[in-house]
């Protein structure tokens, strides 16, 4: 029953951790592409976004665990209580977008002083639609 579970939270976040930050970086990419000064510059900005990928996924691994925790717990009630498949994964995708974006915002206003900008804003939809995107992909049983 219940032991089934952490093995769909595992690949749900591990998969969000792998994944959300392509977008991210194809957008660098592009960004770097069309705006470059030098045309040797080339090489050396797809060993940078490598490097970036890594940190990002270093990041998003230490900085989302107590979310990986709280969703593990979640996904047990969940499992216990909710008897229709379709549901569960509904019901578990809702939560892990708003567990993402709750990290986002708690780490932002502990970290930073003010208003949030746009970018902050666009890297936790891109977390929150890769998690929740995550949880209806993998099965639920």
């Amino acid at each position: 029953m219940k032991y089934y579970v952490l093995p769909y939270c595992l690949k749900v976040w591990a998969t969000t951790v792998l994944l959300a930050p392509i977008p991210l970086l194809l957008y660098f990419f592009i960004d770097h592409l069309f705006n470059q000064k030098d045309s040797g510059t080339f090489l050396p900005a797809i060993g940078l976004l490598f490097q970036v990928y890594l940190a990002f996924i270093a990041a998003g691994a230490v900085l989302s665990f107590i979310t990986f925790i709280v969703f593990w717990v979640i996904s047990i009630a969940i499992y216990c209580y909710t008897t229709n498949m379709m549901h569960r994964k509904l019901i578990m995708s809702l939560i892990g977008a708003m567990l993402t974006a709750l990290t986002f915002i708690l780490l932002y206003f502990l970290l930073s002083d003010g208003l949030p900008d746009i970018s902050i804003f666009m890297i936790m939809s891109i977390y929150c639609f890769c998690m929740a995107g995550c949880s209806l992909f993998y099965r639920f049983d």
